[in-house]
């Protein structure tokens, strides 16, 4: 079915136009189903060719009322309040299929015929109370078939469509009339077994003559009762002669066109699952009721469908057990279903039969191990889990636009993935920058114009050798301390050709006299003047990162790198950043990580509109910058908390106005000084914003937590 004309109404990729819908399925628990099984003697056929059509489900529109499902209101309160539930329910298929992206979940949703409805809603018009009594102590009328253990030899799969036993799939339409459907699809495989020729059976006679029986037509019925009927009648006309009408009608049995009839019926007992195989692999198709009231049964559009919420008593529809076998170590039942919109065609029904764990509480754990999370009580445990799930609900939210193209990044389960968004700028932070957004003194001169030349369009000084691989700040504010040491290193290399990994540690225990407080905070600023001044910073290996305060032990005879001095770039020049960063090396940045979707963040072209020109709370290094799909970038290395996160760098965007605040420091080079470094660098603290299409973009420095 081809609808151009409304193509340009589909807001995003899942709501298109769908056809050869995939197997269904529901829970298969111990004591889930009263199975019913049929061994009909056949006198009556009428030869009809087999032809198993996919079925064509259409998908809705946000324009409801002109969407593909043909779906009309009666008002426009109406049709506003089913948008409300089709929105609803849009952000459940959404959150829903990006676990089962993940392998989480084991079939996917869609924007089905029901998806305006509530599950309530929805029960009342798929089944109209199909089942009626079915759930009830009402005694069966059939025989109870018991399991032949070890006297049949069971196939490891089974599928009664290859065989011709299964007609092609019908559409019950809006009439409570699953249990006549069950009943003719039985009735119909046992009829091709018996004669070798498939007829469509009349499920509209079943609605409209076995009222005598117990059966309440399109309100509801029992696949025995219908059984039993076809008994006593002595037959059931075929499809063609009494076609179904999905309503309730006068009797119109004609016995001139009896396409089967049936001699007999037994039960199997609820939870006897092996009789149920037996069953199907032994004799074919076999009538089966299901709960298939849940929102997710509501909803489904493809793969193997395992509901931990299932009933094992309240079943509500009735379908046709096909076959079964194995997918990937998956037990399911093959299952042949009809639902209005033919939205559910054939299903694959998984057999579970031990106690559910949830996703959510098996994800906990799975993170908890990854990260070495372990907490002081239960309580402590309990409060963690909660913030994990609300975190992990915002996780999925987000990265459902960023898989749409409305967001540029992604977000993760990252180490921080169990604080609120306070309690992570307490760890991760602690204070530190100190006071570096007071109105403080930064003691260096400014660079108000660098030297003009042409600038490259993209700078990676990684790809140099100026950049040492990434390292763990671990629990300990010192991130300026990393910032100031990446950019030394830097210059040192390009001084020297040699890249030496200088000591964080050195600068967290022995700079406090020049306003740092080592793991509470400090600033970039104060670590160059304190390595200028002190002649020199030891390597990294003789003074190795202990990631706490400690006693000052700086060795003038492991010095790695020295700093003769270092300057600002003037707010508001993000060309000269730009230019120093092209010609001179990695330079130090200050930006707001503060925000919870930098605590998540994972991976892309990191952009937070919320992002703060003035609240700074983190040191990293810009090693570059560049362009990827129109936008610009700075290429960005961090360092954070978390020790198990890939290493890596990071783009994040930036386009300048009058919003942006830039503080640099670059260092000066002086002739005299032999012993390392011709320039130290800080660049601090840069905002831009820009306004495009009604809604603002904004790009900051940095982004991602890259620890390894």
């Amino acid at each position: 079915m081809d609808t151009p004309h409304l193509q340009n109404k589909i807001e995003s990729p899942e709501l298109r136009h769908m056809s050869d819908l995939p197997n269904v399925v529901a829970d298969l628990v111990t004591g889930l189903f009263h199975f019913t099984l049929l061994m009909p003697t056949s006198q009556h056929n009428l030869a009809h060719p087999f032809f198993w059509q996919p079925v064509e489900c259409c998908l809705m529109e946000v324009v409801l009322q002109e969407g593909l499902t043909g779906k009309s209101y009666r008002s426009t309160e109406e049709e506003t309040r089913h948008r409300e539930t089709w929105l609803v329910n849009r952000k459940r298929v959404i959150m829903h299929n990006m676990l089962a992206d993940k392998g989480i979940k084991t079939f996917w949703l869609g924007m089905t015929y029901f998806a305006d409805l509530t599950n309530q809603e929805y029960r009342q018009m798929a089944f109209k109370g199909c089942f009626g009594l079915f759930n009830t102590t009402k005694a069966r009328r059939g025989s109870t078939y018991l399991w032949q253990s070890g006297k049949n030899s069971i196939p490891s799969s089974v599928d009664w469509r290859e065989k011709g036993y299964v007609t092609e799939i019908k559409d019950q339409k809006d009439c409570g009339s699953c249990w006549a459907f069950s009943a003719t699809g039985a009735l119909e495989g046992q009829n091709f077994r018996k004669t070798q020729k498939l007829v469509s059976l009349s499920e509209q006679q079943l609605v409209d003559c076995s009222g005598d029986y117990g059966n309440f037509g399109c309100g509801g019925g029992l696949m025995d009762q219908a059984f039993q009927y076809i008994k006593e009648n002595g037959g059931i006309d075929t499809e063609e002669s009494y076609p179904y009408e999905a309503t309730d009608g006068k009797c119109r049995f004609n016995p001139d066109t009896i396409g089967a009839t049936c001699s007999g019926y037994v039960d199997i007992n609820s939870g006897d699952e092996k009789a149920l195989q037996e069953a199907v692999a032994t004799i074919g198709p076999i009538s089966v009721g299901i709960d298939a009231g849940h929102e997710s049964f509501q909803l489904y559009e493809k793969g193997i469908y395992n509901e931990p919420d299932c009933s094992s008593s309240d079943l509500d529809h009735g379908v046709l057990a096909v076959g079964y076998g194995t997918e990937k170590g998956n037990d399911y039942w093959l299952v042949k279903n009809r639902v209005k919109c033919l939205v559910l065609a054939i299903a694959l029904l998984v057999a579970v039969t031990a106690d559910s764990v949830s996703v959510e509480d098996q994800e906990f754990y799975e993170w908890k191990i990854e990260h070495r999370k372990s907490y002081t009580s239960f309580e402590d445990e309990a409060h963690h889990k909660e913030t994990w799930m609300t975190n992990r609900k915002y996780v999925i939210m987000h990265n459902m636009l960023a898989d749409r193209g409305i967001k540029t990044y992604w977000l993760g389960m990252t180490y921080f993935a169990d604080l609120t968004n306070e309690e992570y700028k307490q760890i991760a932070f602690r204070g530190c920058f100190g006071r570096f957004n007071t109105s403080k003194f930064n003691q260096s001169s400014s660079v108000r114009e660098l030297y003009e030349q042409d600038l490259p369009a993209s700078v990676d000084w990684r790809t140099k050798g100026y950049v040492t691989d990434i390292k763990n700040q671990k629990d300990c504010g010192s991130c300026w301390a990393f910032s100031a040491t990446g950019a030394l290193e830097g210059q040192h290399f390009k001084r020297t050709k040699t890249l030496v990994s200088l000591s964080e540690q050195q600068l967290v225990d022995c700079s406090s006299k020049y306003g740092n407080y080592g793991c509470n905070g400090g600033l970039m600023v104060n670590a160059f003047k304190y390595i200028k001044e002190n002649g020199g910073i030891d390597t990294e290996k003789s003074y190795p990162y202990k990631a706490r305060d400690g006693k000052c032990r700086f060795n003038p005879q492991t010095i790695g790198a020295k700093c003769s001095g270092y300057k600002n770039i003037m707010s508001r020049s993000e060309k000269a950043l730009q230019k120093a960063v092209a010609t001179i090396g990695p330079i130090s940045v200050a930006i707001d990580a503060g925000q919870k979707s930098f605590q998540l963040y994972k991976r892309g072209i990191y952009n937070e509109p919320d992002c703060s020109s003035t609240d700074l709370n983190h040191g990293v290094l810009a090693v570059g910058y560049g362009t990827e799909k129109g936008r610009d970038y700075w290429l960005v290395k961090n360092r954070l908390l978390e020790i198990r996160w890939t290493s890596h760098y990071e783009v994040t965007r930036c386009t300048v106005d009058n919003q942006e605040q830039i503080l640099s420091i670059l260092s000066e080079m002086t002739e005299d000084d032999d012993a390392a470094v011709d320039l130290c660098t800080e660049a601090s603290g840069l905002l831009c914003q820009i306004k495009r299409h009604h809604f603002f973009e904004i790009g900051k420095f940095p982004v991602r937590c890259l620890v390894s």
